[in-house]
């Protein structure tokens, strides 16, 4: 009886488990958002730091010291942001600047043609009659303020990041200490816990290196290749739009979205360039998904369709485009998480608690009660009954056959 009892606890207690992490989760949601400027500037030199340790490891196995490699990666780092900022930032913003300019001559154009359909309709002897000129402009005035305001909330966002020297020299600080200090911390850290949660450590890290790795070197691939793309189309702000499509990658799903609102852009202006632009956009992120992707990052998150979705809705509403970033990693850890501690349970687990409770009384009353047996005879396999269970032979001490009474046996099995 006793027995039973525990096996129940247990089991009350694997099932407040998913209750208690929640409440956690909820009590850090809201920690994260009184803490929100700070909270961020960490996360995001962990994550610097993790995408930095991956080729300081990699100069490693090669032969240069840590801090050798340290110090190169960070001086390549530097040297790519100074490229970027000097040769591609201008570039971007300028397209930027242009292409709000001509937004409302693109819109005018997509009215003129608009309208020009609706007069072709109702001119021709159809049943119908489409009066196309106010949802025409309601929506394209609609559109244009989104974009105007999706546009001027993107310079806000570039202008702060640039003047915002305080909290890039933070994250760098941050992704520096952590990168020469990391381990201690997290030794400390995981001194308090015990031993058999260690495996979390290197759980929690490698899902996050390779998500993190695999989506940045997808997302640089897809915006070369459509930046490419785009200039030999002479899609105008190739550099813009190609960008945007190839970095919104580094979200799922978010890829998609921006295929489309760039291809309705461009319909304002030339529908047959757009419908060029979605076409080339989905060959060539088909292509990186099913062809390069697998070979890149494999199955990096193990989840099924729809978890990352609802994973990314929840991250959203807690934590906003951080939450977006750290949405998919996080439901994956936790995915490989459960998956790891069920495999490692004993087999009273839940389902076979519940069996075993069911089983025994019936057990009980129709099996008799027997003394078990003294002795017990060799293992043998279901399919061999050839072999009885009566005693063995006494062979001479001195015959040829005085080995091992099991020998044979075991040689005759299967």
């Amino acid at each position: 009886m006793s027995h039973e009892r525990d096996r129940l606890f247990r089991l009350l207690h694997r099932g407040l488990l998913l209750p208690i992490l929640f409440l956690n989760g909820w009590l850090l949601a809201i920690v994260i958002d009184r803490l929100d400027p700070l909270v961020g500037n960490a996360v995001a030199a962990i994550l610097l730091a993790f995408i930095l340790d991956y080729p300081i490891l990699f100069l490693q196995r090669h032969g240069l010291r840590r801090p050798w490699a340290i110090a190169t990666v960070f001086l390549g780092a530097a040297a790519v942001i100074a490229v970027l900022a000097i040769g591609l930032v201008p570039l971007l913003v300028a397209e930027l600047r242009d292409l709000m300019i001509n937004l409302p001559r693109w819109f005018d154009i997509g009215s003129a043609r608009l309208a020009s359909l609706e007069d072709w309709i109702n001119t021709t002897e159809l049943p119908i009659e489409i009066d196309l000129n106010n949802a025409i402009t309601q929506t394209i005035s609609r559109l244009s303020v989104v974009l105007q305001s999706l546009s001027g909330q993107l310079l806000t966002l570039l202008t702060r990041a640039l003047n915002s020297l305080f909290d890039f020299l933070t994250i760098n600080v941050l992704a520096i200490f952590l990168i020469f200090g990391g381990e201690q911390v997290w030794d400390g850290i995981f001194s308090r816990v015990p031993s058999r949660w260690h495996f979390t450590r290197s759980l929690l890290r490698q899902t996050f290196q390779d998500y993190f790795i695999g989506q940045a070197i997808l997302a640089s691939l897809q915006s070369v290749v459509m930046i490419v793309l785009f200039a030999l189309l002479n899609v105008p702000y190739a550099l813009l739009f190609g960008l945007t499509i190839g970095l919104t990658t580094l979200v799922p799903y978010a890829g998609a979205v921006s295929t489309i609102a760039v291809a309705i852009v461009l319909a304002f202006n030339s529908p047959a360039l757009a419908l060029k632009v979605a076409i080339v956009s989905i060959i060539i992120g088909q292509i990186i998904d099913t062809a390069i992707a697998p070979r890149i990052v494999g199955d990096a998150t193990g989840l099924n369709p729809v978890w990352p979705i609802v994973a990314l809705l929840v991250g959203a509403n807690l934590a906003g485009f951080l939450g977006l970033l750290l949405a998919v990693p996080t439901a994956s850890f936790v995915k490989r998480l459960t998956d790891r501690l069920l495999d490692g349970l004993p087999p009273e687990t839940p389902r076979a608690i519940a069996s075993q409770l069911s089983s025994e009384p019936r057990r009980s009353a129709h099996l008799p009660q027997t003394q078990p047996p003294t002795t017990t005879a060799p293992h043998l396999s279901d399919h061999d009954t050839s072999i009885s269970t009566a005693p063995l032979p006494q062979t001479p001490p001195n015959s040829p056959n005085s080995q091992d009474p099991h020998s044979n046996l075991d040689h005759d099995l299967p």
